[in-house]
């Protein structure tokens, strides 16, 4: 019966095995998931209870269960058997279905790829079959075929039929490529547009199906491809046909240094055949002695790939020798490596012959530059030598005439200085002309060459002067140099129509020359110039060194000799010793106003001296300081005249003569106006300074018995106020009156001259006067004659008061005491030098003061820590530490242990520098030395709390 089964399943499995394509071995085959399960079930179905059936028989057989227990171990062990089959199978078949999805999702993402890539229209891509029909295609496929996505929709296109018979051909084997490999290589067609144009296109495409008859095909538009390719073709055609026609040889060298190509004049030169020279190299083609002039170079540019330039001289046997520059330009692949060699050769020959004929006359035309310039620099008057100059020209160029122009800029015009090829009476007709005038003009004013051709064609205005002469060209040159114009030079030409640019070019080289020859004796002349002026003013500063040693050394001899009578001659009666006093004091006033302006002028210099500007009545500030030279005045008998004068009225004059008490008045014009008040802005120090100076110099320079005024007036029809200062001494020398003015000048300043000072009044007065905005003017009719002095300064308004009975001027308050009462204030006096210290504490003692003095800081802060002083007096400048020192570190005390206590600076540097910083230091108040006794007891008054009701 096992035989029988056997072979029944042999029978049954042959059936099927038969006919695999029908029934259960269709089934058993298939890739789904029902085929591999029945592949997996149905040998074990088969075989498990097969095998199952037969251990139980021989379990049965050999006795070792009964009957029953074999049918329920058969029944038991299949349910196993069959349920574990079954669960692997299910395992198997849910790893297939999450490998399925992963797949499919991919399949997916690139479908959506090839979604985008197909509507982003890169390329053209169809969907069809091998039979010509189009199921689908993208916007770019429709666009190169020339048809709508309706025509497509309507099922009208067939690729085939838009296919050209001539690419049929091409076509079925590109199918039977496809279908062999699945795909196609690409390859080039044309369709047949909708309008019946054609384009080329590019097609490749692959088989899809069971039967490899669908198709996907992509399609490259190479319509812009195709034309690029034309144009270079035409490109290349065009390249030939330049450069078989160009009349230098052109070659081109392969990797190996084998010759490509070689144009017409290439072939013609050397007398040989493209078969006799492509493919060859220079050695093989030419003999050692031709092509030993320019290998070197050529093997250089091989080796290196850098373009190198050589000249050879290379004579062909049937052609002549030639001179050649050749020029070897290596090309490179994009990989970098040597493609080409690129050959030039430029025949300079002719260039060659016409150089040398250039270079000769081009070294004479040098020469005359070298010659030209030779001569302009060893001369200081180059414009006496232009007459040479214009005939080297004239033989080189061909000159006729020349004119040379100086030029004043500040007048703008031009002056002739010097010409030639034109009479005398032409040359006065243009002897000055105007900046933009004549062709000169012309280039002066716009600072460039006007090179003009056939001037007498011309129509510019400009030309009129110089058409008249018959001159044909004309070129104008501006001399130029360190940016500065002096002239212009103009040549012109009777002979020829126009000047070449050679030509033009060394007429611009020697007015370069010139210029820069002009500017030399220029500069020379002006250095020489300077060193006049600086021997001058070393000369200068060697007399002022000496007046000012005589100034200082004469009142200094008066005050010494004085005050040693005084001290070894104790009889000298009361009249000697107050002439002792008075001229001591006379002669340290002078010194002290002596210092004063040098101060002055070194302010000036520096550019420090300031006003304390405000609005002021110059009316007292004259009084002022006619009352403070009234003393010198006196002394030579010179009366000192004061009057007010207006368009409409004269105020009294003041008279002050050698009497002291002689006063009178002169009736007024029209009006008793006796209280003018004129007012201006400025320093009414400074304002009285300037009037002071002006009278000293008019009593100095006037002789005894003399006659000074003094004339405040307004001037008429402007709002200027006049001071004149007029005096009938001895006047002014006229070559002296440009430098009046000028600080440390002086008409006489030899050691026998009849009048002292250092010459810095008048200088002080200029600067003081310009700095309130006027201005200062001197007149001398001429020596003995006497002179004037008239300051202007700007109005700003005027005031009358009417009273008949009073003076020119209200009377002033009495001058206080010189000695203020210092009784119970305590002062501490800081000096390093002794005689000031003494002279200190004799001045604050005569006011009752009690004074304590000392010589440097350390004693000073000591002193202050004993007992607290009322008043501090300080030097600034002393040894170790100076007066600043000592201000701040009493600024750093407490109240309660002097810290502030007032002070004063009471030193000998003076310069407004000087004062700020010993006000920003601590101290209160700045004393330049000298002091007046009276000055520093008002001082020690003031910052002690005490005033004039105190005393």
């Amino acid at each position: 019966m096992l035989y029988t089964a056997l072979s029944l399943f042999v029978l049954c499995v042959g059936i099927l095995w038969v006919c695999p394509e029908l029934g259960l071995m269709r089934l058993i085959k298939s890739d789904s998931y029902g085929g591999l399960l029945v592949r997996r079930l149905l040998m074990a179905t088969v075989v498990i209870p097969l095998l199952l059936g037969w251990l139980i028989l021989q379990g049965l057989g050999a006795g070792f269960f009964g009957a029953t227990f074999a049918l329920e171990l058969f029944a038991i062990a299949s349910i196993l058997v069959f349920g574990s089959l079954i669960c692997y199978s299910a395992v198997g078949v849910e790893r297939l279905s999450r490998q399925r999805d992963k797949y499919q999702a991919a399949l997916n993402a690139n479908e959506e790829k090839l979604g985008s890539f197909v509507e982003a229209n890169v390329i053209g891509i169809l969907f069809g079959d091998i039979y010509g029909n189009v199921r689908n295609a993208n916007d770019e496929y429709l666009r190169m075929i020339g048809y709508s996505r309706q025509d497509l929709e309507a099922g009208s296109i067939c690729w085939l039929d838009i296919t050209p018979f001539e690419y049929r051909q091409l076509d079925k084997g590109g199918i039977a490529e496809a279908q062999k490999d699945g795909a196609c290589k690409p390859y080039e067609k044309e369709y047949i547009r909708k309008d019946g144009t054609r384009i080329p296109v590019l097609v490749g495409y692959t088989l899809v199906g069971e039967q490899r008859e669908e198709s996907v095909a992509f399609i490259l538009d190479l319509s812009k491809r195709k034309q690029a390719e034309a144009a270079l073709q035409q490109s290349e055609e065009r390249f030939r046909l330049v450069v078989d026609n160009i009349p230098d040889v052109f070659s081109i060298y392969d990797a190996q240094r084998r010759l490509q190509f070689v144009n017409s004049e290439g072939l013609r030169v050397t007398g040989k055949t493209n078969a006799e020279i492509l493919g060859k190299t220079d050695e093989e083609i030419f003999p050692e002695e031709i092509n030993s002039a320019y290998l070197d170079s050529l093997i250089t540019a091989h080796k290196t790939g850098i373009s190198q330039t050589t000249q050879a001289t290379i004579t062909f046997p049937n052609y002549g020798t030639l001179v050649k520059l050749i020029k070897y330009v290596p090309v490179f692949k994009k990989s970098g490596e040597l493609h080409q060699i690129l050959a030039f050769h430029n025949d300079i020959t002719k260039n060659v012959k016409h150089a040398e004929k250039a270079l000769s006359l081009g070294y004479k035309r040098l020469q005359l530059l070298f010659d030209t310039a030779s001569d302009l620099l060893s001369s200081q008057k180059p414009i006496a030598l232009l007459d040479s100059v214009f005939q080297n020209l004239s033989e080189q160029i061909g000159l006729d005439c020349y004119f040379n122009y100086l030029a004043d800029e500040t007048q703008q015009v031009l002056h002739l200085a010097s010409y030639k090829g034109v009479d005398e009476e032409f040359a006065n007709q243009v002897m000055m002309l105007d900046f933009k005038q004549g062709v000169c003009g012309k280039s002066a004013t716009e600072r460039h060459l006007i090179a003009l051709e056939d001037v007498q064609k011309s129509t510019i205005p400009e030309t009129d002067c110089i058409r008249s002469l018959g001159i044909t060209a004309f070129a104008s040159y501006p001399l130029i140099a360190g940016g500065k114009l002096f002239g212009t030079l103009g040549f012109g030409s009777v002979t020829r129509s126009r000047f070449s640019q050679n030509e033009i070019g060394m007429m611009q080289a020697v007015c370069d020359q010139i210029a820069i020859a002009i500017e030399r004796s220029r500069l020379i002349g002006s250095l020489q110039l300077q060193t006049e002026q600086l021997r001058e003013a070393n000369r200068m500063k060697d007399e002022f060194l000496a007046v000012l040693s005589h100034e200082l050394r004469s009142p200094l001899n008066v005050i010494l000799g004085w005050a040693q009578l005084l001290r070894t001659r104790p009889n000298l009666d009361e009249a000697k010793k107050f002439q002792a006093l008075e001229t001591i004091e006379r002669n340290s006033r002078a010194q002290k106003q002596l210092i004063e302006d040098l101060l002055d002028i070194s302010r000036i210099v520096r550019g420090k001296l300031s006003l304390n500007v405000t609005s002021c009545n110059l009316v007292p500030i004259v009084e002022a300081a006619i009352d403070t030279i009234r003393i010198a005045a006196e002394a030579k008998d010179i009366e000192i005249l004061f009057s007010i004068r207006d368009i409409e009225w004269e105020a009294s004059q003041k008279v002050v003569s050698l009497n002291k008490q002689t006063h009178k008045q002169t009736q007024p014009l029209q009006s008793p106006i006796f209280y003018p008040k004129l007012f201006v802005t400025g320093d009414a120090e400074r304002l009285q300074q300037v009037i002071w100076n002006l009278l000293a110099n008019a009593i100095k320079f006037t002789n005894p018995g003399g006659e000074v005024e003094v004339k405040l007036s307004v001037e008429a029809n402007t709002e200027n106020l006049l001071i004149q200062v007029c005096d009938n001494g001895m006047g002014i020398k006229p070559e002296f009156m440009p430098y009046v003015f000028d600080r440390f000048r002086q008409e006489d300043s030899s050691s026998t001259r009849n009048h002292g000072g250092l010459g810095l009044g008048l200088a002080i007065v200029r600067h003081l006067v310009e700095l309130h905005g006027g201005s200062v003017s001197v007149e001398s009719p001429g020596m003995g004659k006497g002179s004037k002095f008239t300051v202007k300064l700007p109005l700003l308004y005027r005031k009358e008061e009417y009273s008949p009975v009073s003076p020119l001027s209200p009377p002033l308050p009495p001058s206080p005491s010189p000695f203020l009462s210092l009784a119970g204030v305590h002062v501490l006096v800081v000096d390093d030098e002794a005689d000031t210290r003494d002279f200190l504490i004799t001045v604050l003692q005569q006011s009752q003061a009690q004074v304590q003095a000392v010589s440097s800081v350390a004693e000073a802060l000591e002193c202050i820590s004993q007992s607290k002083p009322d008043v501090l007096i300080s030097d600034i400048g002393m040894p170790g530490e100076d007066g600043y020192s000592l201000i701040r570190k009493i600024r750093k005390l407490n109240p309660e242990q002097g810290g502030n206590i007032p002070a004063a600076a009471l030193t000998a540097y003076a310069r407004t520098e000087d004062r700020m910083r010993a006000i920003q230091e601590g101290f209160q108040l700045h004393l330049p030395k000298p002091v007046e006794p009276g000055e520093l007891t008002a001082v020690v008054a003031s910052l002690a709390g005490r005033g004039m009701g105190n005393s």
